[in-house]
């Protein structure tokens, strides 16, 4: 995975390494330059998501804990409204204590989750010094490479084009289309919580841009808390108006954000690779499965390669099926001679 993540991200960071060879005049520098801005962009937006999603968490947690002990607590009259009748519904059956039971194993799951991912560090770090090195190295030595592979590959010149222009196109549209998607996701996410009241829309949005380049989580783990813990406050403070905005929140953020995840991405993908929408999307869902996270830039690679070699097979069968008859047409004008 190191070595693919490596190839990937080189070939998409090639022209801004080209670009800063011609200013520094080494390829070398140049090379360094561009991993030392991998480097940062990299760590120093994910350190400052993290820390602000650990506070926000935080602030959410103790919020949910301290309603669900006001809701323990309280005692109305029914005929004070509905809202009123569900909480002494919810009493009724206990309902409080499997609420804190739930958040209870919720807050047990994020430690695990957290305790996972502080022992993977050591590897993801290893994992990280590989990629380093090696993009490093195709650019200070891309030419070389490039002849090896080109010198490997056990088919003719003419296909050998065609698979890396397709694959070439493959990488651009994956990664196009992401980008594209990321920005559009997040200016929507903020102005749907402009819309509905949302504090710090703009910081929520870019937040919702940076996770809409995580398969499958992106944006639904900034909008569907917000939802739900916007319901919550309405149901506690026996508000309606908060409650219709939660649900209100909740849809708006299904249709127009999980709805151009899940179909405008692979329209816009699949129209830079130059495949079927639907191809796209399963490739995605296919490599997610299989290889993880980078699956969702190998999983459409490995079908474009595979629909690649299909469409050569289908021009070698059509071209030697063409061959195979100009030979038998020949034949038959050599013995309409002879007779």
């Amino acid at each position: 995975m190191a070595i693919i993540i490596a190839c990937v991200m080189s070939y998409v960071l090639f022209p801004g390494f080209k670009r800063v060879k011609k200013i520094v005049k080494n390829k070398y520098v140049a090379a360094t330059i561009i991993i030392i801005f991998v480097i940062l962009i990299t760590t120093i937006p994910a350190v400052l998501i993290l820390n602000s999603l650990v506070q926000e968490g935080t602030v959410v947690y103790i919020l949910a804990k301290q309603k669900i002990n006001d809701f323990s607590e309280m005692d109305c009259n029914p005929e004070e409204g509905d809202n009123c009748r569900i909480y002494n519904l919810l009493k009724s059956g206990r309902a409080d204590e499997y609420i804190k039971t739930g958040i209870t194993s919720i807050g047990k799951s994020v430690s695990s989750l957290a305790y996972n991912i502080l022992i993977t560090i050591p590897s993801r770090l290893l994992d990280l010094l590989i990629i380093l090195f090696l993009m490093f190295s195709i650019f200070v030595d891309w030419k070389n490479i490039f002849i090896f592979i080109r010198k490997t590959l056990p088919m003719k010149i003419e296909h050998e084009k065609y698979i890396l222009t397709t694959l070439k196109g493959t990488i651009e549209g994956v990664v196009f289309g992401q980008a594209v998607v990321a920005i559009v996701l997040g200016i929507l996410g903020g102005l749907i919580f402009l819309l509905f009241g949302i504090p710090n829309p703009v910081f929520w949005g870019a937040i919702m841009a940076f996770l809409a380049l995580i398969p499958i989580i992106g944006t639904t783990i900034v909008w569907i808390p917000a939802s739900l813990l916007m319901i919550f406050n309405g149901i506690n403070s026996v508000d309606n108006t908060l409650i219709i905005k939660g649900g209100g929140l909740f849809v708006t953020c299904m249709i127009f954000l999980s709805g151009f995840d899940t179909f405008v991405k692979p329209k816009i993908i699949g129209d830079r690779a130059k495949l079927h929408p639907a191809l796209i999307l399963l490739g995605v869902i296919g490599g997610l499965s299989v290889f993880g996270p980078i699956g969702f830039i190998l999983g459409p690679l490995i079908l474009a390669v595979f629909i690649t070699l299909v469409r050569i097979y289908e021009k070698e069968k059509e071209h030697k099926l063409n061959g195979n008859k100009k030979v038998i047409k020949k034949k038959k004008r050599i013995r309409g001679k002879k007779r």
